[in-house]
């Protein structure tokens, strides 16, 4: 067979890590194809010729210089689509989901990458402020859709903005905004990682970034499991956790009424609440949440967006507690914008771009609000909403949330 030579023919994927990079040539009859992957020299792509990475000096100073690190750019850089440019009409694309620059090219080409200071919302905030100040500082000073941060004040002029909740909500959406937050002494343990969901009025609310183990929510209450050892798999887990230390709980024991779960009682508002430290525990609001959903009568067919959810929601009756669980109208919203016309159902881990996505199957706090059904809302390992029946062994991860004080 004769030899091929590869000169940036096909597609280049520039995988952004923290740390450096190595070239992994693929070589095959139909596509030749170079991929930067783990492990990286940052030197070896230079010496190549091929990529010139420049990066802005400052936030927002439009002045760009050469990278000479040996390390791949942190994630305080964002892709600069409208400068970034090759010599030979090569186009560079970027794709959010998975972090990468690509490269399509015809021929041999040299191509520059542009990379803009990212401002973080702890740039933003002042010494004191409080943090529904901030974000709202931050959205205010950098505009719709700055690191995945929206208004949901129903006039957007971006995609779908017609989709919006429409309550004046700032919702983070997308594939991963920097949306994280420290909620606990130790920062370094994956326990005390959140992320925001959003602003409701003048309350941030919150949610676990990974799944909590049963160290937090006890084996007591609705817990059935532990999660390898059930017939749901952990294939798309996302997380730092033992899946083997995750616990899995039924939505509740008696029926499908929140009130009664022992969920809520026992694992959420007793267990997990007193094994805070007291000073993250009184930061923490005591709020009504709604209990209730869509009527898919018989069928358990939910054709519904994330607004539908949003509307279906907010009309039910509501149980005041601490602490309780994402909303599928939280989980639509956190998608990026071009999925908000698109019903839940069909929400896919690969494309929706949504940050709430954990990949393993878990509850919401959403109902099907037929009581002939007895069913809860849950979101699939594939990332699509679907439904459960809320009791009889039907046990499943489960995430805190909560709505810190104002």
């Amino acid at each position: 067979m004769k030899k091929k030579k590869i000169i940036l023919i096909g597609v280049i994927t520039l995988l952004l890590v923290i740390t450096s990079i190595t070239l992994v040539y693929l070589n095959n009859d139909t596509n030749n194809e170079i991929y930067i992957s783990k492990e990286p020299d940052k030197e070896e792509i230079n010496s190549n010729g091929f990529l010139t990475m420049m990066y802005e000096t400052g936030i927002q100073t439009g002045e760009y210089v050469e990278s000479t690190s040996t390390e791949w750019l942190d994630s305080n850089y964002v892709f600069n689509a409208s400068l970034s440019a090759c010599e030979n009409g090569g186009e560079l694309k970027w794709d959010s989901s998975t972090n990468t620059v690509k490269l399509f090219s015809q021929g041999s080409d040299k191509c520059y990458v542009y990379f803009d200071r990212k401002v973080t919302l702890a740039e933003v905030c002042n010494v004191g402020e409080t943090l529904e100040s901030c974000i709202k500082s931050y959205y205010n000073e950098l505009g719709e859709g700055y690191d995945g941060l929206y208004l949901h004040d129903g006039i957007g002029s971006y995609v779908n903005s017609d989709q919006e909740a429409g309550d004046n909500s700032y919702r983070y959406s997308g594939a991963n905004p920097n949306n994280y937050v420290c909620f606990g002494d130790d920062c370094s343990d994956i326990n005390n990682l959140y992320r925001i969901i959003g602003v409701f009025d003048d309350q941030v609310k919150l949610i676990m970034a990974d799944y909590p183990t049963t160290d937090l929510l006890g084996t007591d209450g609705a817990y059935y499991n532990t999660y390898d050892d059930t017939w749901w798999y952990g294939d798309y887990y996302k997380g730092q956790q033992d899946l083997s230390l995750i616990g899995i709980y039924n939505w509740t024991t008696n029926g499908d009424i929140w009130s009664n779960s022992s969920l809520n009682t026992v694992n959420l508002n007793t267990n997990y609440l007193n094994n805070l430290n007291s000073t993250y525990k009184n930061m923490i609001d005591t709020s009504a949440w709604y209990i209730s959903g869509a009527d898919a009568g018989t069928t358990g067919l939910f054709d519904l967006t994330a607004n539908d959810w949003f509307v279906a929601e907010s009309t039910g009756t509501t149980w005041t507690r601490k602490i309780g669980l994402m909303y599928v109208s939280d989980y639509g919203f956190a998608a990026s914008p071009s999925y908000w016309t698109t019903n839940t159902a069909s929400y896919n881990r690969a494309s929706s771009n949504n940050w709430m996505y954990m990949g393993l199957y878990e509850w919401t706090i959403t109902i099907n609000s037929n009581p002939s059904r007895h069913i809860s809302m849950s979101i699939y390992e594939n990332g699509a909403v679907t439904d459960l029946l809320a009791y009889v062994g039907n046990s499943v991860a489960v995430r805190p949330a909560f709505y810190l004080k104002s």
